[in-house]
């Protein structure tokens, strides 16, 4: 089952919104916080992975991110882990999910495995994610390293933000988030210290 929790005491206290709490099932119009979701050991050999690409980090052209820097990933460690029917088997257990998950996408022009990074300044728009297969993908953040005091925030749709019906959560190292596109809207707010870096993927 999907759990969510507020981050640690780094975060600022007079954050109002509602916090994702507890344990609960499944559910396409939210986003799903799945914390350590590999075993520790190839969180390090994914995280390793990460690490060797890093210098390759470019900024990405425009999109509804700002500031974020970005290296595709094609092979590997992350490749063979997160493409493997293992990965799918443990994802469709932890989440509670009612159906197997497909293959992680390796089209990387649209449905492709990239390494994320959120530096100083660096943030994401409000949005949903656009549906490009049917039925429509899952989306999986997973978080690698996470210094910074950024939240992801999301909620069933842009009508909920503005009743501010709002959860959030601080993203712990070896965590993913899972939501399922034309969903929830979500977005990642500024990096005022430390950074953020993530493996995006997308499961057909």
């Amino acid at each position: 089952a999907c759990s969510a929790s507020i981050g640690p005491p780094l975060l600022p206290a007079a954050v109002r919104h509602a916090r994702a709490t507890g344990r609960r099932a499944w559910d396409a119009s939210s986003c799903c916080y799945l914390p350590d979701l590999l075993p520790r050991s190839y969180f390090q050999k994914v995280l390793a992975h990460y690490r060797d690409l890093r210098q390759d980090l470019s900024e990405e052209g425009p999109c509804l991110a700002t500031g974020r820097l970005a290296v595709t990933c094609t092979s590997g460690a992350a490749w063979r882990i997160f493409r493997s029917s293992w990965f799918r088997q443990r994802l469709q257990r932890v989440a509670g999910l009612p159906f197997r998950p497909g293959k992680m996408g390796k089209d990387s022009q649209s449905l492709g495995m990239e390494f994320r990074e959120y530096r100083q300044n660096s943030s994401m728009l409000w949005h949903s994610d656009q549906i490009l297969l049917d039925p429509p993908q899952l989306e999986l953040v997973y978080t690698l390293e996470n210094s910074s005091d950024s939240v992801t925030r999301w909620s069933p749709s842009h009508l909920h933000v503005l009743r501010n019906e709002i959860q959030q959560v601080w993203t712990a190292p070896n965590s993913g988030l899972l939501l399922q596109a034309g969903g929830a809207v979500h977005m990642v707010k500024e990096v005022t210290v430390g950074h953020r870096s993530v493996l995006k993927g997308h499961l057909q």
